[in-house]
């Protein structure tokens, strides 16, 4: 809602981030996978909807639980959600991630940046899904995201 803080839950290697107006980009999660809990592979999930572990038992295995959760201040941002086969291929070629998130629409933001995903992408490449929204809603029935897929 606007003005309120902007809260988001996850599980897996997915991700979620605010860019600022001024450009400040803010990874509002932390990856559910290997890498995370032990430096080991980034494409082992250590949770992940439909897993049968409970939080307690996630948090015992892993030191996290099975979903978490963020809170962002109540600012104005574009909000990008993606898959780790979006952000991954940009990550991994040094890509800096807000320059595919642009000002623009978020329809058009979200294009953008699955496309840079798909060209930089390795022959073991993930789905790669973003979604795009301007935060808070411009004004009502705007049409303020925009989401991508491949």
């Amino acid at each position: 809602m606007p003005g309120k803080p902007l809260t988001v839950a996850w599980c897996g290697d997915v991700r979620a981030y605010a860019l600022t107006p001024g450009g400040t980009l803010r990874c509002l999660t932390a990856d559910h996978n290997m890498r995370r809990v032990f430096g080991g592979s980034r494409n082992i999930v250590t949770s992940y909807l439909g897993a049968v572990e409970s939080d307690d038992e996630c948090k015992g295995r892993y030191n996290h639980p099975a979903i978490e959760s963020a809170t962002a201040p109540a600012d104005a941002c574009r909000l990008l959600l993606a898959s780790d086969g979006a952000y991954e291929p940009l990550e991994d070629s040094c890509r800096d991630l807000t320059r595919y998130l642009g000002w623009r629409s978020p329809r058009r933001a979200a294009d953008t940046f699955v496309t840079a995903a798909i060209d930089h992408a390795s022959s073991h490449a993930d789905n790669a899904t973003v979604l795009v929204a301007d935060l808070p809603l411009r004004t009502p029935g705007s049409t303020n995201q925009g989401a991508a897929s491949e």
